[in-house]
């Protein structure tokens, strides 16, 4: 009897604002690693999550920002994470989202999928396949219908990346799911909940860094952080009448934190201004923009 074949190899997420690549992920991995919300450009950096099959495969998925224009530190930082990612890709899906006007995209890649989001969200579903036929059309290769919100079409979309990568053994242990630290994503589901509460009226220019982390014996967790703005006025914002919007922000993120890490998390959370600092890059690199 032959040994099963194990593949193993990365796959980079791909696509406009708001396509749903951070949903993918989260779906395919099965842990809330990235922050998802309405906002356009609510990723910034690239994030990798582990997701294993045993005795078959091992993908690395790579979450990255949105297509970004604009000169700032902050567009260019987020840039560069989408280059870096797909360079280093064995596959490049590019999450398009299936409810918008579709447009072929102006730069293809040998080992790209075509991937048709949000058909849950499609009025009818004969709406589908013509916008399948017109994918088609763009000579790249059949996409591939899915929605991230519900896991239709996810297991298709596994098996299609599976024929894809190369021959190999795992490169990560198997109770690894992720290379980012759990600081890092504690911060991002407080910067979630930050834009899922205040949604239009917080600036893009919102970041969130954990500056005390302490973990206890019986497995709690106690962490402070800070939600950054750029102006006075925008603090006020993120603090609401008599604290109302930073206790209901800290309420949910905790939460979210204490599901991912499966366990009681105490959080205290503080306002700062740093003015300026998505147009600084040595304000960016204090702040952890610096992978």
């Amino acid at each position: 009897m032959e040994d099963t074949v194990h593949r193993a190899g990365s796959c980079a997420l791909v696509g406009a604002p708001n396509a749903g690549k951070s949903s993918l992920l989260n779906q395919l991995i099965g842990k809330h690693l990235c922050a998802v919300s309405p906002k356009p450009q609510t990723t910034r950096n690239h994030i990798r999550g582990v997701a294993n099959w045993p005795d078959r495969m091992q993908v690395v998925f790579v979450d990255t920002p949105g297509a970004q224009d604009g000169g700032s530190p902050l567009r260019k930082f987020m840039r560069q994470q989408v280059e870096t990612a797909t360079a280093d890709a064995d596959v490049v899906a590019l999450i398009i989202d299936a409810t918008k006007t579709l447009k072929k995209p102006e730069v293809t890649l040998p080992n790209m999928l075509i991937i048709l989001n949000k058909i849950d969200a499609l009025k009818s579903k004969s709406q589908l396949l013509p916008k399948m036929e017109e994918v088609h059309s763009w000579g790249l290769g059949a996409a591939i219908p899915i929605s991230a919100k519900t896991g239709d079409g996810i297991e298709q979309l596994v098996s299609t990346i599976e024929g894809l990568l190369p021959v190999g053994p795992p490169m990560f242990p198997p109770d690894i799911t992720t290379d980012r630290g759990d600081s890092f994503l504690a911060s991002e589901l407080i910067r979630e909940q930050a834009f899922l509460q205040l949604n239009g009226e917080i600036p893009y220019e919102t970041a969130v860094v954990v500056e005390a982390w302490e973990d206890f014996d019986n497995g709690d967790i106690k962490l402070s952080a800070s939600i950054l703005v750029e102006r006075k006025s925008q603090k006020a914002i993120v603090i609401g009448r008599q604290g109302s919007r930073i206790r209901e922000i800290g309420t949910l993120a905790r939460e979210a934190i204490s599901k991912l890490f499966g366990c009681t998390v105490h959080l205290k959370l503080h306002v700062r201004v740093v003015d300026k600092w998505s147009s600084s890059t040595r304000k960016m690199q204090e702040l952890g923009y610096d992978r």
